[in-house]
Parts: C-alpha cells; structure tokens; sequence
C-alpha cells in the first residue's frame, strides 16, 4: 500500500483480520455457488484478496482477467458477458472509466451481472448518475472504502435496484 506517502510499503494483517474479512464480504457481496467472480486485482494489490477468497470460501467461480494490457470497460464487459460474470470488483477510477464509455454507447452491462463493487477513492455523483442510466439501476452497487490496515475495506453503502439515490456525496 502507499498509504498518503505515495511510496510503497509492505503491511502485515493477522491471519484473523483476513479471515473476518473474507467472511464478512462474502455475506455482503451475497456470494452463492453460482456465482462467478471476475478477478480484476493484480495479485499483489490488496483487493485481490477479497475477489479470491470470498470466492472460494463460498464455492463460487473465480474467472480471471484476460492476460496482456488492462482492456478497455467495453472489452471487460464484453468478457464478462461471454464469461457469465455475475460480480465485479473494481477500483473506482476504472469504473468511472468504464462508464464513460457505457454513457458513449461504446459497451452495455452483461445481463449476467448483479453486483458491482467499487472502492479506492471517492465515486463521483455524475458518473453514478450515468451509471443508473446506461443499465445500472438493475445491478446492486457498493461504494466501498478501508485502508489496506483495514484488511481491504471497512465500510461500504450498497444501492440495490429500486433504492432512493443519494443526493451529493455518495455515501461509504
């Protein structure tokens, strides 16, 4: 992690914390055998943690990212699609990303997808607006947030479909 230095460093977490933690996100991502997990963190980022364990703790599929270059959110959406992703899990600057390109017509959200999660810095209100726009008023969306010391994250505010919007900041 980089913490607010912005120079790596290595952070030790008990055995104990990880396993709170897988524990509690699969309850919150609502994990089932028949789900099918997109790992989208390298494996030396913190949030690959919570796209593999919670994953396997449930019996769930772990469908790992396409090798080579990061792709584009059309490209990851249309892995998903053909995957049968039903979970993402991604850092909120790609995400925001992604839903540019949704907004520009360039991609369209799996009708396999039911849960998105994003975390690592602040969503914006405008892109959630787009979000709910282009197709993701039918997919339950976390905001999520925690320090690396945190096991992953230590908060999260969930908009399930049908849910009021918040107005503003969007809530952690």
């Amino acid at each position: 992690t980089s913490g607010t230095t912005g120079t790596p460093k290595g952070v030790m977490l008990p055995h104990r914390a990880v396993a709170t933690h897988n524990q509690a996100a699969t309850a919150l991502f609502a994990l089932t055998p028949a789900d099918r997990v997109l790992q989208f963190a390298t494996i030396t980022f913190d949030a690959a943690v919570e796209e593999i364990f919670p994953t396997l703790i449930c019996g769930a599929t772990l469908v790992l990212r396409p090798e080579g270059a990061l792709p584009s959110g059309a490209e990851l959406l249309q892995y998903a699609a053909a995957q049968g992703v039903t979970v993402l899990d991604l850092p909120t600057a790609y995400w925001h990303a992604m839903v540019g390109e949704l907004a520009l017509g360039g991609a369209a959200l799996p009708a396999c997808l039911r849960l998105v999660v994003v975390g690592g810095e602040a969503a914006a209100p405008e892109q959630l607006a787009a979000w709910l726009r282009h197709g993701g008023d039918r997919v339950t969306w976390l905001n999520t947030y925690g320090p690396t010391e945190a096991a992953v994250i230590a908060s999260a505010y969930a908009l399930r479909p049908g849910d009021p919007v918040p107005d503003g900041i969007i809530p952690i």
